[in-house]
């Protein structure tokens, strides 16, 4: 446990140093870069209300062998929802009301088959979903209804992907996309998978070596990219990659001469788990869940390692952020931020056993009196949703309209 912590550690600083490399690359971009500085006084709790104006939820049905385990990356395109799972290794899809309708679990190294799941994406041009396997090394391609279209080799490096409306394809790698020199993160290839162009130069083929998931969402014409424990989220489309908001830290950003310090330490063999611990313990890193919608940024980042969940208003640059966010529309919780709707909304994934145990929890602090108008009052939806749950069951969604704050 204590050399994986040290080697997650190592990351944080490879990744933060080269991020500043990639912002020099960038400079020449003729763009303007919306800085987001976070405050140094950080809120506990945040009220829901004071960010969303309404919620709705949908049950995720569970039937058969399709338990979710660990979602990675979520969907919402042709009026359904789309989910991949890595523990299970399988994309599941329900309709818009979630009801489940199919999932891709078929493993193997037949036609239709995958050893992995890195990445899926929704074509909703020609209606049909896309997927890249890098144990095989192939594009698989399926209808709407999880019918088999074809599958297609590439010869590069990638875990995530992306398609552009010209059909053209956006390869993404936590490596880079070819061992050949110059080296480049990102691809433009054509429906063929012939390369047009490079875009994310680095210095070396292995200098980023992980990846997260949702590394590019979709915003718009293009999407935004966020890179591992790095304070800057990018926008790519076909022909260029900008750098487009920046985190900023403040004082509790990592200074270039301790980064450089510790992988000196770590190059020469003399680096610590205590070195690394210092650092991290008092500093801001690891921005990650970046979703965008047409009014509100939501992105989640780590100071002193607790994860605070970030709201970015666009039209008036305010930001509110805390590491509980407080259900103060219906007394239930908030969940974990996993995208945005096709109505532009937050959408969030709550495990039933949480849920079922805070109610519990809440009915046993509560006076009898106060709990008979709850439930006939602001609870009375979430708690008759509730009732139709096992603690095994699949997730709940919650879908939040964001609003102007």
């Amino acid at each position: 446990m204590k050399n994986i912590l040290i080697l997650y550690y190592i990351f944080i600083l490879i990744f933060i140093s080269s991020c500043n490399r990639r912002q020099q690359n960038l400079q020449s971009v003729k763009y303007k870069v919306s800085t987001i500085k976070i405050p140094e006084e950080l809120s506990s709790e945040l009220p829901l209300k004071s960010i969303a104006s309404g919620i709705k939820y949908v049950l995720l049905e569970t039937k058969g062998n399709n338990l979710i385990s660990t979602p990675e990356k979520i969907l919402f395109k042709e009026n359904r929802i789309f989910l991949s799972d890595s523990k299970v290794n399988s994309l599941l899809v329900f309709n818009s009301n979630g009801k489940f309708l199919f999932q891709k679990n078929n493993i193997g190294k037949g036609p239709e088959d995958h050893m992995v799941i890195s990445d899926f994406f929704v074509d909703t041009i020609n209606h049909v979903v896309e997927l890249i396997d890098p144990g095989n090394i192939r594009l698989i391609k399926m209808d709407l209804n999880g019918k088999f279209i074809s599958n297609h080799k590439y010869p590069f490096s990638s875990n995530s992907f992306a398609k552009f409306r010209s059909g053209n394809y956006l390869f993404y790698s936590s490596y880079a996309i070819d061992i050949n020199k110059p080296y480049y993160k990102i691809g433009i290839f054509d429906k063929n998978f012939n390369l047009l162009h490079n875009l994310f130069p680095i210095e070396n083929s292995s200098n980023i070596n992980a990846s997260i998931p949702n590394a590019l969402t979709e915003f718009k014409d293009g999407f935004n990219l966020n890179v591992f424990f790095c304070d800057t989220v990018y926008y790519v489309n076909e022909y260029e990659l900008k750098a487009k908001y920046y985190i900023d830290f403040g004082k509790f950003k990592i200074k270039e001469e301790d980064r450089n310090s510790i992988n000196l330490a770590y190059k020469k063999g003399k680096g610590n788990s205590k070195m690394l611990n210092d650092l991290t313990l008092n500093h801001a890193s690891a921005v990650c869940k970046f979703f965008e919608s047409e009014g509100v940024c939501n992105f989640q980042f780590q100071r002193f390692r607790i994860i605070y969940k970030a709201f970015y208003c666009k039209s008036t640059t305010m930001l509110k952020c805390a590491n509980n966010i407080i259900n103060d529309i219906d007394n239930g919780l908030f969940g974990t931020p996993v995208g945005i709707s096709e109505q532009d909304e937050l959408v969030t994934l709550i495990y039933p056993y949480d849920l079922l145990d805070h109610l519990e929890e809440m009915k046993k602090n509560t006076k009898t009196e106060k709990w008979e108008i709850l439930k006939k009052g602001k609870m009375k939806n979430l708690l008759s949703i509730a009732a139709k749950l096992k603690n095994m069951d699949n997730p709940v969604l919650m879908f939040i309209k964001l609003k102007d704050f």
